[in-house]
């Protein structure tokens, strides 16, 4: 995926002052994994700092895998070099009129999914790729939104918000519950999701969960805010969390399989 994977910053302490390898982990994600490219510094560099952590309790093995702790690392989001555009005209060609849905008015895209499968026909896994990619781009720039205020009514589809699109009653709501889409959240959402569920199981209802709690939202009431809140924030942080390669070897027709950092960190 053509993604520059979920960073994490390193805060300054003398363990932690390699900025050599702080600067490869980032620009790798908060995982140590077997996919880590050692590039610019040598992987003795890598090994001591990752040992460092794990011997002061600041990083956690998971099979292959070494997780950095919240306190020294804070994942961001992922930063997508190459997308599709929404004036792409295979997307403007599926962007709903924005009074097509009279109770529910905006832009929505309409089956998205099939334009990327029409455009990849014979590689499913580039089909899903570039999709999830297209997707995280826009979410992060909040020109794609997946919203509504209500946990029991989904939304049409993934929504345009951007020129006439965001002329909308309710626009004030939309942008203020983007700003829920940060990094220190996106990290909070996967290592809930982390903690939660093992590498076999699925999606995390307690991340789900998370996602409502941090846009004020009182789990144990269930009352809500005098605020905007979006009760489908997760859908838009699993895509993110997938355009970082925290899910691996999904196509159109299999959603793969978590791993670490969004599995594993509570067995």
């Amino acid at each position: 995926m053509r993604t520059a994977a979920a960073i994490l910053t390193i805060l300054a302490s003398p363990a932690f002052a390699d900025e050599d390898v702080v600067d490869l982990l980032a620009r790798q994600g908060c995982t140590v994994g077997p996919a880590t490219h050692a590039e610019g510094v040598s992987s003795a560099q890598v090994t001591a700092f990752v040992q460092d952590a794990l011997d002061d309790n600041l990083a956690v093995r998971v099979g292959d895998y070494t997780v950095l702790d919240a306190s020294i690392c804070t994942m961001r989001l992922p930063d997508i070099e190459d997308a599709w555009s929404l004036d792409d005209p295979r997307i403007q060609a599926i962007i709903s009129d924005i009074d097509a849905y009279p109770d529910e008015p905006g832009c929505y895209l309409i089956e998205p999914s099939k334009a990327f499968i029409e455009a990849y026909p014979d590689d499913s896994a580039k089909a899903n790729d570039e999709f999830v990619a297209f997707l995280a781009k826009h979410i992060t720039s909040g020109e794609l939104r997946f919203y509504s205020p209500d946990p029991l009514y989904t939304p049409v589809s993934w929504q345009v918000v951007r020129g006439a699109c965001a002329e909308l009653p309710n626009i004030d709501d939309l942008t203020a519950t983007h700003a829920y889409v940060t990094d220190a959240n996106f990290d909070k959402y996967v290592r809930t999701s982390g903690t939660d569920v093992t590498c076999s199981n699925g999606q995390s209802f307690k991340a789900q969960q998370a996602t409502l709690e941090m846009q004020g939202v009182d789990l144990i009431t269930s009352e809500y805010p005098d605020h905007a809140v979006n009760a489908f924030l997760f859908m838009e942080l699993m895509i993110l969390a997938w355009a970082s390669d925290f899910r691996v070897d999904m196509t159109m027709q299999d959603r793969g399989k978590l791993r670490p950092p969004m599995c594993g960190l509570g067995q």
